[in-house]
């Protein structure tokens, strides 16, 4: 058996014999140089290219595609998405291969992809040259590591460990749990999987450490009751602005109170803030009767870390009507559309837009002759508040700015 120099990573080839009567392989291995890992965090401060090739390694924490191998991976830096993902090394469109490599989520997978761009987003791959698959850890062959405290899993990244403490939090797809240490610890458990916990257990949890945009967090967790007895401790949860949200910046499940505006797309349960600052989701649990479109919340929860994009997440815990004055404008078909500037045809027509209040407010014109809103005032929500604008025949583009202003002197 001859073989060719190898200038990359190890690689394997099996030689199949073949009789009448039996057969026998042979498995070659032939050593390589060591792989480079790349962390995820400096991979996405990659520039986009389809020459430069990068190994990452990481938890797969979904698959959303298992024909092409679209899933996402994190390591303690970060998280990326994975535009598709082979056997092999492609580099003209995807073989489908994804199915036979076996992988799932939880598994710790070392792949090899190009960095691309989609919507302004960084990503492993593309469609025409996908990342290729290099070896894995299947999650249930590692070793777990029993833990003294839930403040070791911090400093334990990409480790499968054992852990135990008292569930504080509980929602539909993960839970909190506290030892009596400063730090509340998050299990997530996943978005098809069954949460078979409540508040006040003992447990036992076993799972894979990760990170979620900065959160250190388990995931595919198994949990089991124990007979010992935990005093939790009691933290006073921090009120934050949207400001201070969007700046905020923990490794642990921290509790924070926060007001804001329920606003309901036709995938998540959305809050947002009074202009300055951050939006994020609420994590379906058993108040999620109490988030309706437009209502104005004070929630307390456990904050669940954030997204690529900076949404963060809250694992609710209480749940009231907000008392302060509180003002939104948002557009009536889109919650996340930008609509400091909205561009208008020549003709005549109307824009409509959204206010979610809790006080009284008005809606004013800078241009009343050509740009009429209505209605121009009211004392809460309304969800079809109308622009409506005569034609423009002159040959100059023209503009009117309308401003909503709440009449609480407070706000």
């Amino acid at each position: 058996v001859k073989v060719d120099q190898n200038k990359d990573i190890e690689r394997k080839e099996t030689i199949t014999f073949n009789a009448s009567v039996a057969s026998a392989s042979l498995e070659i291995v032939q050593e390589g140089k060591p792989i480079e890992i790349t962390t995820i965090a400096d991979f996405s401060a990659k520039t986009p290219n389809e020459t430069d090739w990068y190994y990452l390694k990481g938890t797969i924490t979904k698959i959303d595609n298992t024909e092409y191998g679209n899933l996402t991976i994190e390591d303690n830096t970060g998280s990326i998405a994975v535009y598709g993902l082979t056997s092999t090394k492609q580099t003209n469109g995807n073989d489908k291969s994804f199915a036979s490599l076996g992988l799932k989520v939880g598994d710790v997978v070392t792949i090899c992809g190009i960095c691309s761009e989609f919507n302004g987003t960084k990503q492993a791959g593309s469609s025409k040259i996908p990342t290729y698959y290099v070896t894995h850890t299947s999650a249930g062959d590692m070793e777990a590591v029993e833990l003294e405290s839930i403040e070791a899993v911090f400093t334990t990244p990409e480790m499968k460990v054992t852990v135990k403490g008292q569930v504080i939090a509980v929602s539909n797809v993960s839970f909190v749990m506290n030892d009596g240490g400063e730090k509340n610890l998050l299990v997530y458990a996943g978005e098809d999987a069954v949460v078979n916990v409540k508040v006040g257990d003992n447990i036992s949890v076993t799972g894979l450490v990760s990170d979620y945009g900065g959160l250190t967090q388990l995931t595919s967790p198994e949990t089991a009751s124990v007979s010992e007895q935990f005093t939790v401790n009691s933290q006073d949860a921090r009120a934050l602005s949207g400001k201070e949200l969007a700046d905020f910046a923990v490794e642990d499940a921290q509790l924070v109170t926060v007001e804001a505006a329920v606003v309901i797309d036709d995938k998540y349960t959305n809050i947002y803030f009074d202009n300055d600052g951050g939006k994020g989701s609420v994590v379906s649990s058993s108040f999620d009767e109490e988030f309706t479109h437009a209502r104005v919340l004070t929630i307390t929860g456990y904050y669940g870390g954030r997204n690529s994009i900076g949404y963060f997440c809250i694992i609710p815990t209480d749940v009231d009507e907000c008392q302060n004055p509180h003002l939104y404008v948002i557009d009536a078909t889109d919650p996340k559309k930008d609509i400091t500037t909205q561009n208008v045809s020549s003709a005549t027509g109307k824009y409509v837009f959204e206010i979610i209040a809790n006080t009284a407010w008005t809606a004013t014109s800078s241009d009343t002759d050509n740009f009429v809103v209505a209605p121009a005032s009211g004392r809460a929500s309304v969800n079809d508040v109308t622009v409506t604008y005569t034609a423009n025949e002159g040959t100059t583009e023209r503009k009117a700015t309308v401003t909503v202003a709440s009449q609480d002197k407070s706000k």
